[in-house]
């Protein structure tokens, strides 16, 4: 199981170097074939200095769009590649109001969650999974509720027993924290005090994101939610 993710423009970036040498052999394949004259040697530095230019652009902004990204801008980000990889049962990160429900009222009260769903498009029954917001300070909350059971992992609504939760919830829980304690020691703390507050709430993790940087606090999130994912799936009807 491929567990490390990282930003979707370092494929990009990669492609760009690829095609970045391949033109470069081209060129000097081209001149090869033309004769080393002076006229055809300055003709291709002309060329190497076009496409150096042009990479060299595309990299710099590349670069400069993610160092402007919030933390939550690069959580949620991580969380939208998730949910493109588990479309079965993830949905988001979208806000927790339908259009249809939309009023003044409504809108201020609205939050971002990536969500747990039925393996049904046409089905609305959802719950939440992890919230966005928090994410902006490096906490990252995971929630295991009686619909996360009842509709994400099939079990049907009235069907749901106290201890399906509980085991559920524990098995979660365990896989991520082993995960984090194993990778990120010294990065984070458990906020003990955030779960006793919630029975939904399965963990409340606060990363130091500073601490990490960008890319790492990217991939903490990445992976931790799909730990996540892959033990609520173990338990799907």
């Amino acid at each position: 199981m491929k567990l490390f993710s990282d930003y979707d423009d370092k494929l990009e970036k990669n492609l760009s170097l690829i095609f970045g040498a391949v033109g470069i052999l081209a060129i000097a394949i081209n001149l090869f074939l033309k004769g080393f004259e002076m006229l055809n040697i300055l003709d291709a530095v002309k060329d190497i200095v076009g496409l150096a230019v042009v990479i060299g652009v595309f990299l710099i902004m590349s670069f400069k769009k993610n160092s402007d990204k919030s933390f939550k801008d690069i959580g949620k980000d991580a969380l939208r590649k998730l949910s493109s990889e588990y479309p079965q049962i993830l949905m988001g990160p979208r806000l927790n109001r339908d259009k249809s429900e939309d009023t003044e009222e409504n809108s201020s009260k609205a939050l971002e969650y990536l969500f747990v769903m039925k393996n049904d498009p046409k089905s609305k029954k959802r719950a939440k999974l992890i919230p966005v917001d928090y994410l902006e300070d490096g906490e990252l909350y995971i929630y295991v509720q009686k619909g996360t059971v009842a509709h994400g992992l099939h079990y049907g609504e009235g069907k749901v027993a106290d201890e399906d939760i509980k085991t559920i919830q524990n098995s979660v829980k365990e896989k991520v924290n082993a995960y984090v304690e194993n990778n990120y020691r010294g990065f984070f703390i458990i906020s003990e005090e955030e779960m006793k507050k919630d029975k939904n709430l399965v963990l409340a993790i606060d990363f130091d994101e500073n601490k990490l940087g960008k890319k790492k606090y990217y991939n903490a999130i990445y992976n931790c939610a799909k730990i996540a994912v892959e033990s609520l799936l173990k338990y799907r009807k």
